[in-house]
């Protein structure tokens, strides 16, 4: 059964490798339009509206999304993780931050008294709310900064970082997990705002929304894929959550 697991996870694998590339040279592409900006002349009446309340919108259903996630034993049929004889069942376990309650999570979830809560998830729900009042501020005409695109720099490093986190070397820690959240949705307002300044284009700034919104799509699937491996890869024979959190 463990070999079929991995079978399915090599298939996973290419997926989330298209996804990579595509995340890459989406930021790339970004990029370019930042630092060699074209007119295209296409700003449709209420860009404004059209553009901030779309963004905002995508913000809004992330924070919803990073205040109710699925729970990690979702990530593979069944709602359970099977590995080889460990089988666990995420409907019967207690979970924290939505993350199985077992030490090699540990360093995924931040805990408030009594209570956890996923790192990641927490990091991607204050981005959230900050790419919100960010954008309605923006995109209202109230914004301080005139020239926000000097800031393009800074946020095409935020979100590599976002993005990338979960395999880059020793950042496997709660707090890197909640800053790169949080990086990933405020540097990609930072770079809409850019985009919108020195471009002016209401389709480019709506196909930029897409590109982050896939950003947030290979975020989620880089992580699912850490999860898978961190049980898979454990080397106990027999989990015992069972017994510690279902008796």
């Amino acid at each position: 059964m463990t070999s079929n697991l991995y079978k399915i996870e090599k298939h996973n694998n290419m997926f989330t490798l298209f996804l990579i590339l595509i995340s890459i040279f989406s930021l790339i592409l970004t990029a370019y339009l930042i630092m060699y900006p074209k007119n295209f002349e296409d700003r449709y009446p209420f860009h404004n509206v059209i553009v901030g309340s779309t963004f905002v919108s995508v913000c809004f259903t992330g924070s919803i999304a990073s205040i109710y996630p699925n729970p990690c034993g979702k990530i593979l049929s069944s709602k359970m993780i099977n590995n080889s004889n460990k089988i666990h069942f995420a409907k019967k376990l207690n979970f924290q931050g939505h993350h199985y309650p077992c030490e090699k999570y540990s360093n995924h979830t931040l805990k408030t008294g009594k209570k956890y809560f996923c790192a990641t998830c927490s990091g991607l729900l204050f981005g959230a709310i900050l790419g919100i009042i960010g954008s309605i501020w923006y995109f209202s005409g109230y914004f301080p900064v005139e020239r926000i695109s000097i800031l393009a720099p800074l946020a095409m490093i935020s979100v590599f970082f976002g993005l990338f986190q979960s395999v880059l070397p020793k950042m496997k820690r709660a707090l890197p997990r909640f800053f790169a959240g949080k990086s990933l949705v405020t540097g990609a307002f930072i770079l809409l705002a850019s985009l919108d300044q020195v471009i002016n284009s209401t389709f480019i700034d709506l196909f930029y929304v897409l590109i982050s919104m896939f950003w947030v799509l290979t975020k989620i699937n880089l992580s699912q894929r850490e999860h898978r491996l961190t049980c898979l890869n454990c080397p106990k024979k027999h989990c015992d959550l069972d017994k510690k959190f279902m008796g």
